[in-house]
């Protein structure tokens, strides 16, 4: 038997993370998207802050304390701009949520300025 990797699309693990799926659907999706790219990681947990999701916001939030710790440092690229235009977007609506540091760190990496 030979074990074959399987990699989901990041648009169908988005719809995974909606809260009328099972909570368990929507942490593994989570954990899915955490493991892909910085953006895809960053767009994930601000999805689910910016939702107030109450089931995974600390989850999310636990997760960004972990990249300004450990990956902030080491993002040496830019999203693409539809990418940052969502991150943006996101960044706004999860304003109330996100602790200061990190937003003013996530804005820093996409060049936002303010």
């Amino acid at each position: 038997m030979v074990a074959h990797e399987v990699t989901v699309p990041v648009e169908t693990l988005r719809r995974l993370l909606r809260p009328a799926r099972p909570l368990h659907i929507r942490r593994a999706a989570h954990k899915l998207l955490l493991r892909r790219d910085t953006w895809t990681r960053l767009d994930a947990d601000l999805r689910l802050l910016a939702a107030r999701d109450p089931d995974l916001a600390e989850a999310a939030r636990s997760d960004l304390g972990s990249w300004m710790a450990r990956d902030a440092a080491t993002v040496y690229g830019r999203p693409s701009e539809e990418a940052r235009a969502a991150l943006v977007r996101l960044l706004e609506d999860a304003r109330d949520e996100l602790p200061e540091a990190v937003g003013a760190r996530v804005r820093w990496q996409l060049g936002v300025l303010g």
